[in-house]
């Protein structure tokens, strides 16, 4: 590389740096659900409960969250510490697509292909949201990077090495998000066309290849095993939410599965040009995946190189290809493959997260177009006069293009209370509180389970000191004297109901945020209610909480693996008599909560509970816990 080149790259890698860490503690101030499962399956790493594949939200691959582990184990959990981790995938991603561009193309076409990426907002979004499909870019394009320098590998230890690498990225990605495996059938289709066309020449590619082939297949099983295994013996988990979103499923195409997949397919292109996703989290919303002045030359490099595809595998057919064009074909086949987890889905589209895979290929698609432009533009009209303008007007188009992206996520997105609210920043200003109060049988949080898993995440460290309360019922709550009442953003709304039935609070806090809205509402109980709801065991690893009509259980986990718990109820404080009255297989470790519905509390009630293990072996006693009689 000249050192010229070597500098704009360090120029365009700080820009990168500059837009995904630049504010990391302030933007984005919260952290929504999903981002905190994450946290959550690597608090567990931390704790031993180590494998390839998590079940969490219908199954998550377990890469991401062993990236965070350390992090939150050195750092502390919080918000900013797993946007950290996003972040430097971003920048390395941006690092990426350049290998990969310059591979392919030339240096220039790397170098401008990964500063439109490092300045594009649609990646910069992404790229400071904690989720582990951010990791698609990176490995898309280094799997792609080492098969180029497989086939152009200019010594034996060079081939050597770069297969290993192209077969361990390649096993590596299937670490990620369920959309990267999407990337079997774009290499298979390439691979079954160059095959039909080295059939004519008596499988010259074959032969030559055939080594490095055989070493990147056994350093893709190699990394492959742990999760292969994993698939084996857990083939449920295999699928995972791709039914729930599939445009098969009748309930989202209502019977109409043409016409919907053409709307997809519409909405998801059209995301690039026009109008792209509307979540904050993974786009600036409504905004089109790409700036106005760069999708032009990516729709352009897009239709052109999907011809020349379409000629290079209709040349495989009949004759021996231009190999040429075979550079044209990965990158063409990489935005349209990874379209395809995209428009087979019928939920949330345009989906700028589930379309991650198409980033590599969609910047460099950009540059591609972008520099046949100016190329054409300078052959033209190029006249000695005009070099200076034409410098002048490629420094204004990067200057542009910088101080949008500026704008558009530290000005725009900064004071956007949708934005705000998308993050759930609301639940990190109550989570401090708590951690703040750390008194578990005085915290009544009034949050629904979804979105308790962000303050699960983040008083961890205080052994989540908080009694969860369906909103819907907190006005049923019977407290004592000091028990605070916590209320979210997102339930102000059930305050109503809740003053309506209890006359002696206080408010003791109440938390504004910047842009004038109200995070978080506290009321403290000023006197003791006859039968106060909640009760709990010796230890305090279960309690119930009576609202009359129900009675709503809660536990500490007992173990990562499957495990039963039993809830009797008894005919006195000695359990003289019992009868079950809930069982509640554990087969995911965090559903750690059950009810059952009562015609009401009319005297006081004994239940006892105890945990199993899978083979029927007691894992614990929790005891018996006394449930006051509801008045």
């Amino acid at each position: 590389m000249k050192r010229k080149h070597l500098w704009i790259l360090a120029l365009i890698i700080g820009l990168g740096l500059f837009f995904r860490f630049y504010m990391i503690k302030q933007m984005p101030g919260g952290l929504f659900p999903d981002e905190a499962a994450e946290g959550l399956d690597a608090q567990n790493i931390n704790k031993g409960f180590i494998q390839p594949f998590y079940a969490r939200g219908n199954g998550r691959e377990g890469l991401f969250y062993f990236l965070i582990a350390p992090v939150i184990r050195l750092l502390g959990s919080g918000y900013w510490q797993l946007h950290l981790v996003s972040a430097s995938i971003g920048i390395l991603s941006v690092l990426a697509v350049y290998l990969l561009a310059s591979k392919l193309y030339d240096q220039k076409t790397g170098l401008l292909a990964s500063f439109l990426m490092a300045v594009g907002t649609w990646h910069i979004v992404l790229s400071r949201t904690a989720f582990r499909a951010n990791l698609i870019p990176l490995f898309l394009a280094m799997t792609m990077y080492f098969i180029v320098r497989v086939v152009k590998a200019g010594s034996r230890k060079d081939l050597i090495w770069s297969a290993i690498f192209a077969g361990a990225f390649f096993a590596g990605g299937f670490y990620t998000y369920i959309a990267y495996r999407i990337i079997v059938a774009i290499l298979g289709f390439i691979a079954f066309f160059l095959f039909i066309a080295d059939a004519r020449q008596k499988f010259v590619w074959t032969r030559r290849f055939s080594k490095p082939i055989l070493i990147g297949l056994i350093s893709f099983l190699s990394v492959f095993a742990p999760l292969g295994y994993y698939f084996v013996t857990h083939p449920g988990s295999f699928v995972g939410r791709s039914s729930q979103v599939s445009i098969f499923n009748s309930d989202l195409n209502h019977g109409h599965l043409g016409a919907t997949l053409i709307d997809v397919t519409k909405k998801s292109f059209l995301a690039y040009f026009t109008h792209g996703d509307a979540n904050w989290r993974h786009n600036i919303s409504g905004a089109p995946f790409l700036s106005p002045i760069v999708s032009p030359f990516f729709g352009l490099a897009l239709l052109v190189l999907s011809l020349f595809t379409l000629r290079f595998l209709w040349q495989c057919l009949r004759r021996i290809p231009k190999i040429s064009d075979l550079k044209h074909v990965l990158i063409v086949g990489m935005f349209w493959g990874m379209l395809v987890p995209v428009i087979t889905t019928a939920e949330g589209i345009p989906h700028g997260l589930r379309s991650i895979g198409t980033v590599p290929a969609t910047y460099i698609l950009a540059a591609i177009g972008l520099l046949y432009f100016a190329h054409l533009t300078m052959k033209v009209w190029h006249y000695g006069w005009m070099e200076k303008l034409y410098w002048g007007v490629a420094a204004l188009y990067f200057a542009v293009l910088i101080v949008v992206a500026y704008s558009q996520y530290f000005v725009y997105a900064k004071n956007s209370s949708e934005n705000y609210y998308s993050f759930r920043a609301d639940l990190s200003v109550v989570s401090d509180y708590l951690n703040a109060h750390p008194q578990k049988e005085k915290n009544f949080l009034v949050l629904d389970l979804f979105s308790e898993q962000t303050p699960q995440f983040l008083t961890e460290s205080t052994n989540r000191p908080y009694i969860i309360v369906d909103p819907a019922n907190s006005y049923k709550l019977h407290l004592q004297s000091g028990d605070r009442v916590i209320f979210t953003h997102s339930t102000l709304f059930d305050i109503t109901k809740f003053q309506a039935s209890h006359r002696n609070f206080k408010i003791v806090e109440y938390k504004d945020n910047t842009i004038g809205d109200t995070d978080m509402i506290v009321y403290q109980a000023q006197s003791t209610d006859n039968q106060p709801s909640f009760s709990i065991n010796a230890d305090k690893s279960f309690w119930a909480l009576n609202l009359g009509d129900k009675i709503y259980w809660s536990w500490e986990n007992q173990s990562f693996r499957p495990w039963t718990i039993k809830i009797w109820q008894c005919s006195d404080i000695n359990c003289g008599q019992q009868t079950l009255v809930k069982q509640n297989d554990q087969n995911d470790y965090f559903a750690n909560n059950d009810y059952i519905n009562i015609d009401g509390t009319k005297s006081n009630l004994y239940y006892k509970a105890t945990a199993f293990n899978q083979n029927g072996s007691q894992l614990k006693d929790f005891g018996v816990i006394k449930i006051n009689q509801y008045k």
